[in-house]
């Protein structure tokens, strides 16, 4: 399972230390540096998500804005629109992007992750199933939220199954999740994206100590680099832990 770190403006460039970088739409559309880093040096060689910056907005910006971004920062995979905690907004909306894809000709240009909302099994196992059935979905996303009512490998019975790609999108209260995942399903899990790294870095936190808030990915942080890196050096050993 690989790792992407998200970091905040004065750090852009960390996140190209790991093989595969979560980019978020609303801050390529702002940053012209933002962009640049994707596309140039490191960013050239790195596996690319593009995410539809749900969380920071507020709701996911549409299919116009993410493939205007999709343009600047030349993603591998973009994460289609989902509604937060919501099954069959999700799926409605990614019907919507459905069509934009296949009205203009997108429907192969990258790969597509959509995500697995639900407030509880019943609901989490209908949105798997629609996102697992369809045709141009290549990554199937496991958002955190999920983590308020369940843990995330306890639904591996659903999502184990799939042949597709399986993201888990963010790490909600601490990185002790990925350290306490079952050797079956972090083997099933291609990547983990989070900004916990830095945030419990900037708290003087242990990796396995919950955070406390947020972090603001616009604001520009005075970071103790030795306490982030050995954060990292402890999150990259579980992701790979067998």
């Amino acid at each position: 399972m690989e790792l992407c770190t998200i970091t905040s403006k004065g750090y852009w460039d960390k996140m190209y230390d790991q093989d595969c970088v979560m980019l978020l739409t609303h801050l390529a559309l702002k940053y012209p540096e933002y962009t640049k880093l994707a596309t140039q040096g490191r960013g050239r060689l790195r596996y690319k998500y593009l995410d539809n910056s749900l969380i920071e907005a507020g709701e996911s910006l549409s299919i116009k804005d993410v493939f205007k971004a999709a343009a600047a920062v030349q993603p591998d995979c973009i994460i289609l629109p989902d509604v937060f905690r919501d099954g069959a907004g999700t799926i409605a909306a990614i019907e919507e992007a459905t069509n934009y894809l296949e009205a203009n000709g997108f429907e192969r240009e990258y790969c597509y992750m959509g995500v697995c909302h639900g407030k509880d099994r019943k609901e989490f196992r209908e949105t798997y199933e629609y996102l697992n059935a369809h045709p141009y979905i290549t990554h199937i996303g496991i958002p955190k939220v999920i983590t308020t009512w369940t843990s995330r490998a306890s639904l591996f019975d659903i999502w184990g199954s799939t042949e597709k790609y399986v993201h888990f999108l963010g790490a909600w209260e601490s990185l002790a999740e990925i350290r306490e995942l079952p050797d079956e399903v972090r083997a099933k899990i291609t990547s983990i994206d989070t900004c916990l790294p830095e945030l419990i870095a900037l708290q003087g936190k242990a990796p396995d100590e919950e955070r406390e808030g947020t972090i603001d990915l616009e604001e520009e942080y005075r970071l103790d680099l030795g306490a982030y890196e050995k954060i990292m050096d402890i999150a990259n050993e579980w992701c790979r832990m067998e």
